[in-house]
């Protein structure tokens, strides 16, 4: 399992390196409808292989984007912590994250 602790850069990094990827499968699908346009190739067999591009990249997307997803939802209840004792500090009224977790226990 890879280390679920980025920073913003290395987040901005792995979307944006996911963005060129999807890019790349696309091309790759655009470029099989053009080579059926040259009435060369068995067309059966390109609608095969875009098939077979657009499973890989299916695939490689759910497992990339859970990982990602877990580290955003940790990220999420991270920085839901300082929401919550911002809210408390404002409203005394509204238990800190700490008096939270403490009476759920």
């Amino acid at each position: 399992m890879a280390v679920l602790k980025f920073n913003s850069e290395e987040k901005l990094h792995a979307y944006a390196v996911l963005a060129r990827v999807n890019h790349s499968f696309r091309n790759i699908v655009a470029n099989l409808y053009d080579l059926e346009k040259d009435n060369v190739f068995d067309v059966a067999a390109l609608g095969t292989f875009r098939g077979f591009t657009k499973e890989l990249q299916s695939l490689l997307n759910y497992r990339l984007l859970s990982t990602l997803q877990d580290v955003e939802s940790k990220q999420a209840f991270q920085y839901g912590k300082v929401r919550i004792e911002r809210e408390h500090y404002l409203n005394a009224d509204r238990p800190a994250f700490r008096q939270r977790n403490r009476r759920k226990k």
